[in-house]
Formats: C-alpha cells, sequence, structure tokens
C-alpha cells in the first residue's frame, strides 16, 4: 500500500505540482495560472491574511454527467 501511495503521490505532484485540486480554465490559461487563480480567489473569500495557514479537508462528489456543479 505505501509503495503504490508513494508512487501514486509523485505522479499527480508531476502532473499538478502541490496542489491535488483543479480549477476551471480560462481561454489561453496554463493547468498551472488557472489553480494559482482560484487559489487567490479562495483565500478572498476566507479573508485570509499572511502568515495565516489553512488545511482544507473535504470530500466533493459532483456527478460530471449531469453536469452537477457549483458554478
Amino acid at each position: 500500500v505505501n509503495k503504490y501511495y508513494d508512487l501514486a503521490t509523485s505522479f499527480y505532484e508531476y502532473g499538478w505540482g502541490e496542489s491535488f485540486h483543479f480549477a476551471h480554465r480560462w481561454n489561453g490559461e496554463s493547468l498551472r495560472e488557472s489553480i494559482k487563480r482560484h487559489e487567490h480567489f479562495l483565500a478572498l473569500q476566507l479573508e485570509l491574511k499572511p502568515g495565516m495557514k489553512v488545511s482544507f479537508l473535504m470530500k466533493i462528489q459532483y456527478n460530471l454527467w449531469q453536469n452537477d456543479f457549483p458554478f
């Protein structure tokens, strides 16, 4: 099990960096830029200040086939 998650984590970090989430991409926007924009949006919504730390633990499940998105 440990070997699997070590390998899977390495794969995800290679593809997405340290962010294991996605963000809607605007035309011409890279994946990395979309994630950074979304993280800034979340920080503004949470009224985070420099030096504050955040831990986000949540399971969200959307039905992709029925366009069950909150945005």
